[in-house]
């Protein structure tokens, strides 16, 4: 939101210091992003008037001119053929020294004229309508005057952070801004007169509300119009803020709705069909073209403004090309409207259109409101437009609005604010703000006025008395209190610990959204009708919530892939959103041509060790699942013919893990190694014998190690005999080898080599 303080003296006087002023907005009202001073940089150019002119000797398309720029002798200048001059005119002129796009603008001589500055053309002063044409200006104005003076483009404009701004629709206007103002400075306010006016009956209208819970109010009325280009102080405001003018008819549209804070639309009578006016929603394959000139694909959620046939304005966004006002406009008819603002801001979002109108809707606009910047666009449509009202005028309340009642107690107040705010100060704050306040006992029944659509409660009130009394005027107090811890979540902590180890060893730890697209659910083979899904997705193609941290890493991997990464593991925590429960985990996604699946175990049984877990293995089609009783712990599945996933379910290990690591001392007696070599059916995993070979040799087998694979079939076998108390005979070793083996050849029907 953009601020001209120009324009705002119209209603409060103001200190001569913008950045001052700009201060106390921040700490008052809303944050100041930037302060501009305009016509800053045109200090050396000047008015100038064009004494003759004459064709350049040795250039086709140069002349020459004499301009009297107020100095005692004129100056020799020349300009190109866009400046068509004749002698009288006058326009701006930049002297030597002037800063125009950039350039530094001195004496130079070109094809041997000497050329002692330049004619400016709009575009090169940044200045009103940015043409690549002169503003020519009047004959009264005085050769040498500063172009800034002569326009009168001393102004400064103050933008207004819009984050600071999202719910206070008031606040989009120079008026509420002014009103704010007057409290803060404890100066006083001038609002702007607004006259009401009478309807007639030459021209038929009529205006009917079919969704009144979509538009609460609705203002209309027909007037005849002379079309041109506004007045130059018109302008200037309009361009001030940023806003291009087009001709008097909008620029009123556009100056009341900044001034206001009610957006409006003008539509070209002679092209509503009918003569109607009906608010409704929509009908299934309308269609519009908005005035940027793009059709509009409709649908039943969206409200229109519709003449006998067709939508002419998508409501509160943007009107219509078909009924647009162009040179030929005679006849107009005024709309003055209030749009439920949900309703804005979805087809808003729907449509991909944003408009100032639109910003203004979504927020709330205040039931007044309309009615005033209905008043008020009239009035000046009348002074500046010749504007007479031949139809009936139509205010149409599409619900009922009251004023919201809050009582507001004293002992609030002080336990809120920490302060006692005297009496005086409250009533002079809250009635300045346009609030009406009636004593009680115990403080203020308080009467909202209905523009600030943003005060609900009692704590709404407080921050309004806070705010204005100025937050540096509450004393500086040392915190008092006790801190207490906050409550972790066991798998939050085991997570994070997780997450370390992984980058520890190499991992890249990656963040990603918690949804995903119906087409990224299938690719993995997951189905998208069993997933919780977004009402109000950021992007309309990503709104299941996950189901598993697999989905992401994977689009994340190949995105990597396509650049050449290598081999890489990704990492992270996050939750999965499963049909009947929400679930902590830590996935990871091991991308190797070669070694994959081995590096994922690896990293999987060495995180289980460092947790100090001891996980039984059940193998499966893809992978490895890890449990503790029935519980599983963990997951190794091969995804791709190079990427593995793992991933650790929190909630399960949370109570099953502990970081006391047991040391035991370095073993006294030696220690025997024993080989056996076993042909194993295809059916039977290395984690099935590795865990058979324990359970028997428990308590003296102390590492089992498979050093030799042939065929997947013939697997070589070593593990490591040790007693803690006493070194092992051979003879005991080859009883607890003969165990091992008779056992493996019951259970699994291998057979034994050597």
């Amino acid at each position: 939101m953009k601020l001209s303080l120009n324009w705002l003296k119209q209603y409060i006087d103001l200190p001569e210091d913008p950045t001052a002023l700009a201060r106390l907005i921040t700490m008052h009202i809303a944050e100041v992003e930037r302060v501009t001073v305009l016509g800053q940089g045109l200090n050396q150019v000047v008015v100038g008037e064009v004494l003759s002119a004459r064709d350049h000797p040795n250039a086709n398309n140069l002349h020459i001119g004499m301009f009297d720029v107020g100095e005692t002798e004129p100056r020799q200048i020349i300009f190109g053929g866009k400046a068509v001059l004749k002698p009288g005119d006058k326009l701006p002129i930049a002297l030597p020294g002037a800063q125009v796009h950039g350039l530094t603008i001195s004496e130079r001589t070109l094809r041997g004229e000497v050329s002692r500055g330049m004619c400016c053309l709009n575009s090169e002063l940044g200045i009103l309508d940015q043409a690549e044409r002169v503003e020519f200006l009047p004959t009264s104005v005085k050769n040498g005057t500063l172009i800034r003076v002569a326009l009168q483009l001393d102004d400064v404009v103050i933008e207004i952070d819009n984050k600071t701004l999202t719910h206070r629709a008031d606040l989009f206007s120079h008026v509420q801004f002014a009103r704010e103002l007057s409290v803060v400075l404890r100066r006083p306010l001038r609002l702007p007169a607004l006259l009401e006016y009478e309807g007639a009956t030459i021209k038929p209208l009529q205006v009917t509300i079919a969704d009144a819970s979509l538009c609460q109010r609705y203002c209309a009325a027909v007037l005849e119009v002379k079309l041109g280009p506004s007045p130059d102080w018109l302008q200037r405001c309009l361009q001030a803020v940023g806003v291009r003018p087009i001709n008097v008819i909008v620029d009123i549209t556009n100056y009341v709705m900044l001034d206001i804070g009610g957006p409006l639309h003008a539509f070209d009578y002679a092209k509503l069909s009918g003569q109607t006016i009906t608010v409704r929603s929509a009908k299934a394959g309308e269609t519009i073209t908005t005035l940027d000139q793009k059709q509009r694909q409709l649908t039943s959620a969206m409200l229109v403004i519709a003449d006998a046939t067709n939508p002419v304005a998508v409501a509160g966004i943007m009107g219509g090309q078909a009924t647009e006002v162009t040179d030929t406009t005679t006849t107009i008819m005024l709309e003055a409207a209030l749009f439920d603002p949900i309703s804005v801001r979805l087809t808003s979002r729907q449509l991909g259109l944003r408009s100032e109108a639109s910003t203004r809707f979504e927020k709330a606009v205040g039931y007044t409101t309309v009615l005033d910047g209905f008043w008020r666009a009239i009035g000046l449509l009348h002074e500046l437009a010749g504007a007479k009202i031949v139809s009936p005028l139509f205010d149409l309340p599409g619900s009922e609005f009251v004023h919201r009642q809050i009582d507001l107690k004293h002992s609030l107040l002080e336990r809120m604010l920490g302060i006692t705010v005297p009496a005086p100060d409250i009533e002079r704050i809250l009635t300045g703000l346009g609030f009406a306040l009636q004593p009680t006992t115990t403080g203020y029944t308080v009467t909202v006025p209905l523009w600030r659509t943003d005060i609900t409660a009692e704590h709404d009130i407080v921050e309004e008395v806070a705010r204005m009394y100025g937050y540096d005027a509450f004393p500086l107090q040392p915190l008092q209190g006790v801190l207490q811890l906050p409550i972790i979540e066991p798998t939050l902590l085991l997570g994070q610990r997780l997450i370390h180890w992984l980058v520890a060893s190499g991992a890249k730890e990656v963040m990603h959204y918690s949804f995903y697209s119906d087409a990224a659910a299938q690719a993995r083979g997951l189905d998208p009708a069993t997933h919780h899904t977004i009402v109000n997705p950021m992007n309309p193609n990503q709104h299941c919530l996950r189901q598993t941290l697999l989905v992401n890493l994977w689009q994340t991997a190949q995105m990597n892939q396509r650049q050449q990464a290598g081999s890489f593991v990704l990492a992270e925590y996050g939750h999965v959103y499963l049909p009947s429960s929400e679930q902590a985990q830590v996935g990871g996604l091991v991308v190797d041509s070669v070694n994959h699946f081995r590096r994922a175990k690896g990293l999987v049984e060495w995180l289980l060790h460092k947790l100090n877990v001891v996980a039984r293995q059940q193998s499966t089609a893809q992978g490895i699942d890890y449990y503790i009783d029935h519980d599983m712990v963990a997951q190794v599945t091969a995804v791709e013919t190079d990427m593995t996933y793992v991933v650790f379910h929190l909630a399960t290990l949370a109570s099953r893990w502990h970081s006391n690591t047991q040391y035991q001392a370095i073993p006294q007696y030696p220690n025997i190694t024993l080989d056996i070599s076993l042909q194993v059916p295809t059916t039977v995993s290395w984690a099935q014998l590795k865990q058979a070979i324990v359970e028997v040799g428990r308590p003296l087998v102390q590492s089992v190690e498979l050093f030799d694979l042939y065929n997947n079939e013939i697997f070589g076998i070593r593990f490591v005999l040790q007693a803690p108390d006493r070194t092992l005979t051979m003879a005991e070793a080859e009883m607890v080898r003969s165990a091992i083996i008779d056992q493996l050849v019951k259970q699994f029907q291998v057979t034994h080599r050597y």
